[in-house]
């Protein structure tokens, strides 16, 4: 029997090392602050500087929304950005980028499923409150920082200047 050993030298870069932090946090941010901006999905809606919400999903002030408040929610907007672009970059670094936005789209769907449990356990949740603008957002987001870290990461070929 002949046991197959597979070894990461010099020449081969770990995924660690493959995927470029740098521009996954880059995108994640990049694209959090145009989902900030949407953050029903749709531009004339609100921006979460108006309706203070976390990738889509309403965060309710409790008696009074004070600027520390807009302030910390829009924090957590970004952190969670952050976070997800960390978590999806990756992901789909082996990708093609056409193949990497279906990708990004499944995965932001399971963190919007993981997004709904923590928030659930956090915050109580009204039964009004309407999930689809999350549900679109996060997909969106996997989508467009998949895409957006795919072309930014993309290698730099040296093109001799005329």
């Amino acid at each position: 029997m002949a046991a197959t050993t597979y070894t990461i030298g010099r020449n081969q870069p770990s995924l660690v090392r493959a995927v470029k932090w740098n521009r996954a946090l880059q995108a994640g941010l990049i694209i959090g602050a145009i989902m900030f901006l949407l953050t029903r999905g749709i531009p004339w809606v609100g921006s979460g500087a108006i309706d203070p919400a976390v990738m889509g999903r309403d965060i309710s002030p409790g008696r009074e929304a004070t600027p520390m408040f807009f302030f910390g929610v829009m924090s957590l907007h970004f952190l969670v950005a952050a976070l997800y672009g960390l978590i999806i970059a990756p992901i789909v670094h082996g990708f093609r980028p056409f193949l990497a936005g279906m990708v990004g789209a499944v995965v932001g769907l399971v963190l919007y499923f993981i997004s709904y449990a923590i928030a659930g356990m956090v915050m109580e949740t009204a039964g009004t409150q309407r999930e689809w603008a999350s549900f679109a957002i996060h997909i969106i987001f996997g989508i467009v920082c998949a895409e957006t870290y795919k072309g930014m990461a993309r290698r730099r070929r040296d093109v001799p200047l005329m």
